[in-house]
C-alpha cells in the first residue's frame, strides 16, 4: 500500500469511527485523563505509521477510538477524579524503529496517585515469561516461541509495564493478567445480516496456512489437513489463498466479500491467538469458526459468544468438513439469530459498551488491592 493510498484509507476508517462513536451513548461515570503528548511525539507516531508497512490503516483506527473515547465521552481535565490514566502511545510506532518505549514514558510526570495507568497496543508484543506461559504461541518475533528470546525480552522491556499499567490488547489469551483488557479487533463498517437469505458457500477461508513450523494451526503440521481441504473442494466450499479464490470466483472477490458469500468463516489462529477475519466474518453475516487454542474469548462478560460463533479445537482441523455438514438447520438459524442480534458489537460504536463495563471492573478494583504478577 502506498503513502497516499494509506493516508485515505486511515482517514475515511477514521471519520467512520467518530461517526460511529458520537451515535454511541456511554453511560458510565468512570473517567479517564489522557496524558498530553509534546507535538514531537505526536508527529513521530503518525509518520512513522505512515512509513511502516507492517502498520496497517485498521490498527490506527483502533488506536484512533480508543483516544477519542478516553479524551471525549470518558474524558477528564481534573486527575484529581481520574479512575485511570492514558497515554496516547502508538506502540507499533516504538516497535517498528525499535525504540524502548519506557524511555518515552519515564519522562512523563506521573501524577496518577492509586490509579492505574493505560496503554494501547493492536499489536501481539507482549509475551510472559516462559514460567508462567501456557500458550506456546505467545507472539515474539511474529510468532516465534523462542524461550529465551522471550524471557530476556520481558525482563528488560516489558515486566515493568505489567507493574504500573493495564494493557489493553487484542492479544487475549490464558496468559493475560487479571488487570489487562483482552480486546477483539472493531471495524466501522455496517453489519451484513446473517438473514438475508441463502449462501452460496457452507464455509470458505482465504489466506495462507502455512505461516509456522511445528504444530501450530497454520503451520507445517497441521498443512496436510489445509492442503486436502484445498485440494478436494466440495463445489459449496473454499479453502485457498486470496489468488486461488479470484481465479475461482472473478477478480472482484477480496477478504470481505467471500464471508458475505459463506455461512460459516474459518478463523484460525495467526500471529497472535486472535484474527481480524473473525471480526470481518461476523460483520459480513458469516458464523465464525474459531481455531485457536488457548485463546480466552475477549469481553465474554458482556458478550454472548456461544449464541453466534462455533469454537473448536485445532486439532479438529481435520474433521471441520464434516463437523460443519453434521450440523442441524436449526443450529444453523440460531447461530445467524445470535449473529444478527450481537454483530453491532464488532463495529467500532458497539464495543464501547462492553468495553467501558470491563473497564469499570479492572480500575475500581485497582484502587483498591491489585495482584501484580
Amino acid at each position: 500500500m502506498d503513502r497516499a493510498t494509506k493516508i485515505r484509507r486511515t482517514c475515511s476508517l477514521t471519520r467512520r469511527v467518530d461517526a460511529q462513536l458520537s451515535e454511541q451513548a456511554v453511560a458510565s461515570r468512570l473517567r479517564i485523563f489522557t496524558y498530553p503528548l509534546h507535538a514531537r511525539v505526536r508527529s513521530f507516531q503518525r509518520e512513522a505509521f505512515l512509513r511502516e508497512r507492517a502498520c496497517y490503516p485498521e490498527d490506527y483506527a483502533a488506536f484512533h477510538l480508543i483516544s477519542k473515547l478516553f479524551a471525549t465521552r470518558l474524558g477528564t481535565k481534573d486527575p484529581d477524579r481520574a479512575d485511570g490514566f492514558f497515554l496516547p502511545l502508538y506502540w507499533p510506532a516504538f516497535e517498528c524503529h525499535r525504540i524502548e518505549l519506557r524511555e518515552t514514558i519515564e519522562r512523563l510526570q506521573f501524577i496518577g496517585g492509586g490509579a492505574r495507568h493505560l496503554i494501547f497496543s493492536p499489536w501481539d508484543t507482549y509475551p510472559r515469561p516462559l514460567a508462567r506461559r501456557a500458550n506456546p504461541y505467545c507472539c515474539v518475533d511474529y510468532g516465534r516461541a523462542d524461550g529465551v528470546v522471550a524471557d530476556a525480552y520481558y525482563v528488560d522491556s516489558l515486566r515493568w509495564l505489567d507493574e504500573r499499567f493495564t494493557l489493553i490488547c487484542y492479544e487475549s489469551s490464558i496468559d493475560t493478567l487479571p488487570h489487562d483488557v483482552g480486546l477483539y479487533p472493531t471495524l466501522p463498517m455496517t453489519p451484513t445480516s446473517p438473514l438475508d437469505g441463502p449462501r452460496d458457500l457452507l464455509y470458505s477461508f482465504a489466506g495462507s496456512f502455512l505461516y509456522f513450523d511445528g504444530d501450530h494451526v497454520r503451520g507445517t503440521a497441521a498443512a496436510p489437513h489445509w492442503e486436502r481441504l484445498r485440494d478436494d473442494p466440495a463445489a459449496d466450499a473454499f479453502v485457498g489463498t486470496l489468488d486461488e479464490a479470484r481465479a475461482r470466483f472473478g477478480r472482484k472477490v477480496d477478504y470481505f466479500s467471500l464471508p458475505r458469500a459463506s455461512t460459516f468463516t474459518l478463523c484460525p489462529a495467526g500471529w497472535g491467538r486472535w484474527s481480524f477475519r473473525t471480526t470481518v466474518a461476523i460483520l459480513s453475516g458469516s458464523i465464525p469458526v474459531i481455531l485457536a487454542d488457548y485463546y480466552e474469548l475477549p469481553l465474554r462478560e458482556s458478550v454472548p459468544w456461544s449464541e453466534f460463533a462455533l469454537v473448536l479445537p485445532e486439532g479438529g482441523l481435520g474433521r471441520v468438513d464434516r463437523t460443519l455438514r453434521n450440523l442441524s438447520r436449526e443450529k444453523v438459524q440460531a447461530l445467524q439469530r445470535g449473529l444478527a442480534r450481537h454483530q453491532r458489537l464488532f463495529t467500532s460504536g458497539g464495543v464501547v459498551r462492553p468495553l467501558v463495563r470491563r473497564l469499570e471492573r479492572v480500575l475500581r478494583r485497582g484502587r483498591a488491592a491489585l495482584s501484580r504478577p
